[in-house]
């Protein structure tokens, strides 16, 4: 069989004899050899090298089947191993139990593992994937300026701290904005979610209204938390894009959020009680009319 070097040779035997039962010793390992022995009395070998003529990792020699009889406490179980194999599985699930791990482990590759061992195997692989996740972050900016290419028009801003630290970014397509100036409602849901993932954070959305009464995104931002000063940036970037100025003819929804609403006042600017009696303000299931 042909490998790219002695190490990726080591990892396809590895998985080969966990997932046979075979309790396998590498006697050395390096880039351009391998070899490996199984447990005494078993004479099992196998052996691989580099080959001049084309460089490429070969294995050369292959003993005699093996005589050993199947262990059930593999010592190449590690918890490396085991990050490395369920990695994907963490991806989807990371609130996969030990003792769910441990289950599989005995019902797919006939293994006994201690609990520390599998403890281990599922921090490494938390930690493997929250470091991808920072090194997405790591290309937001790199993520905005391919907006602002493909979408000239739009909108989009990401909020860094002195520190470079993320506090926010804000999506606002020219599209969704032309579609909701042009062909919906005058009216604005405001809400927020709270992300389900290990970084948290908070998803701040705005829909619209259609003509068929269905809703209608209008732009988004993920931040830190739910707060005054995340709503006021991200509400104060949304009313500057649609040009919404004192926001007169507007209906603005929120769900049992009244601290947002009576501070509405002062992110739009409103300084005159007629103008603000001409706005709806929506409670909860209840709409009120009334000056902020």
């Amino acid at each position: 069989m042909r490998f790219q070097d002695g190490f990726q040779a080591r990892e396809a035997l590895k998985t080969h004899a966990i997932e046979n039962g075979q309790q396998i010793h590498f006697s050395r390992t390096c880039k351009e050899m391998m070899e490996a022995n199984c447990t005494p009395p078993c004479k099992w070998r196998c052996y691989g090298s580099v080959v001049e003529a084309n460089g490429a990792f070969l294995i050369k020699t292959m003993g005699e089947q093996h005589s050993c009889s199947r262990v059930m406490r593999n010592t190449q179980v590690t918890y490396d191993w085991i990050a490395k194999t369920y990695l994907n599985i963490f991806r989807v699930r990371p609130e996969l139990k030990v003792k769910e791990l441990k289950a599989d482990l005995l019902s797919r590759y006939k293994c006994h593992v201690s609990n520390w061992k599998l403890y281990a195997a599922k921090q490494k692989a938390i930690e493997e994937l929250r470091g991808s996740v920072e090194a997405h972050y790591a290309k937001l900016r790199s993520y905005v300026l391919e907006l602002l290419r493909v979408d000239m028009e739009g909108r989009f801003v990401l909020d860094l701290d002195d520190g470079a630290i993320f506090r926010g970014i804000y999506t606002g397509f020219s599209a969704l904005k032309k579609g909701f100036l042009m062909g919906c409602r005058r009216v604005i849901g405001l809400d927020g979610a709270f992300l389900k993932t290990y970084l948290g954070g908070v998803l701040l959305v705005d829909v619209g209204k259609d003509g068929n009464n269905q809703m209608f995104p209008i732009a988004w931002a993920v931040v830190e938390v739910e707060n005054e000063s995340c709503w006021k940036w991200f509400l104060s970037i949304l009313i500057e894009d649609l040009g919404l100025s004192t926001g007169l003819g507007y209906t603005f929804i929120s769900d049992q959020q009244k601290d947002l609403l009576m501070q509405l006042q002062s992110w739009l600017h409103m300084q005159s009680t007629e103008i603000v009696q001409g706005i709806f303000i929506a409670i909860g299931r209840r709409s009120i009319k009334e000056p902020l």
